[in-house]
């Protein structure tokens, strides 16, 4: 059984997070810290310390895929999307996501704020997009609806996608481009 300390400043997240933590039956109890100072008084006890290795790696083992069955996923609230990035958690609002791709072995999504990168497959974190603002225009690009600018002619029989809050594009087929129209544009 594990005992974990949630280190966070933001009570809402600490507050989300113990939620996820809760669901596991390997956590037995959980502990909220606003602040490192706090940490430290609670690190003194050597018996805390001398395990926390092992407790860091059965929590990774535990919190394994938990972004498939995260509650910000679930119910009521559908407007996050769980996103497991090495050792932590992102939590990232999916009217934030502009693009998301592969780029050397890792998924990289593209938000109007910044990047992330994850193991996590496409196919998976597709299936996970519980929007339909979300269209995969090619089998290595999914798009946000909301953030495509523009397509243009690239080619013979392609598309270039353009969007909006970044300068990375994406490709679509002539096909790929009419089902676009025919399900996000009025004409």
């Amino acid at each position: 059984m594990l005992k974990v300390i949630i280190l966070l400043e933001d009570p809402q997240i600490r507050s989300e997070l113990r939620n996820i933590l809760t669901d596991l039956t390997e956590v037995e109890e959980i502990s909220e810290l606003e602040n490192g100072h706090q940490l430290i008084a609670v690190l003194k006890d050597p018996n805390q310390v001398k395990n926390s290795i092992k407790r860091i790696q059965a929590l990774r083992r535990a919190l394994a895929g938990y972004g498939q069955k995260c509650p910000l996923n679930t119910g009521a609230n559908k407007s996050k999307i769980a996103i497991q990035t090495n050792n932590r958690f992102i939590f990232i609002d999916m009217k934030d996501i502009v693009l998301i791709t592969r780029h050397e072995r890792k998924t990289v999504i593209f938000i109007t704020h910044g990047v992330v990168k994850t193991n996590e497959p496409m196919r998976k974190l597709e299936q996970r997009l519980s929007s339909d603002d979300f269209f995969r225009c090619h089998k290595g690009y999914i798009v946000n609806s909301q953030m495509v600018t523009e397509l243009a002619l690239w080619g013979n029989k392609t598309y270039l996608v353009k969007l909006a809050h970044t300068n990375e594009t994406a490709l679509t087929t002539i096909d790929k481009a009419k089902e676009f129209r025919q399900k996000y544009c009025s004409e």
